[in-house]
Order: structure tokens, then sequence, then C-alpha cells
């Protein structure tokens, strides 16, 4: 049941990021995150946020423009 943060924030593979959220929300009953009201101390609650944010980075970056020369004839100013 448990997930290192750093194992988390090296992780590149945005398929897995998702899966081990939708364990950790979804999942069988003994790894789900507890109910609203009783999640503040709970272990799984840094592991879900660092889940989440490394899911927005690796979303982020499949959206980006590679820099080839229509980036730069979009973002060069000279």
């Amino acid at each position: 049941m448990c997930l290192p943060l750093a194992m988390i924030e090296i992780e590149n593979n945005l398929e897995a990021v998702e899966d081990a959220l939708w364990l950790y929300k979804r999942g069988p009953t003994g790894l789900q995150r507890p109910q609203r009201g009783k999640r503040g101390e709970h272990p799984t609650t840094p592991i879900i946020m660092a889940l989440q944010n490394r899911a927005a980075i690796l979303r982020r970056a499949v959206d980006d423009i590679p820099q080839g020369a229509n980036w730069r004839a979009v973002h060069d100013s000279g």
C-alpha cells in the first residue's frame, strides 16, 4: 500500500500514474482513501496529491510544441 513519493516524481508513464490514481480513489476497499472529513492525516493523501500533480505535468508535456521551424516562427521575436 506504500508508494514512495520519490518514485512518483520520476515516473514518466502517464498511464501508470492514472492507474495508480484509480486504485487509490476507486480500487479495493483496503486501498481506497477514506471518505471526506477523514482524509487529512491519512497516509494516502500526500500520495494522491503527488500523483495528481505528476499526471498534470505529464499531460502538459504531451501538449508541448517541439522547438522546430514552426516553433521558432511563432515564438522568436528577432
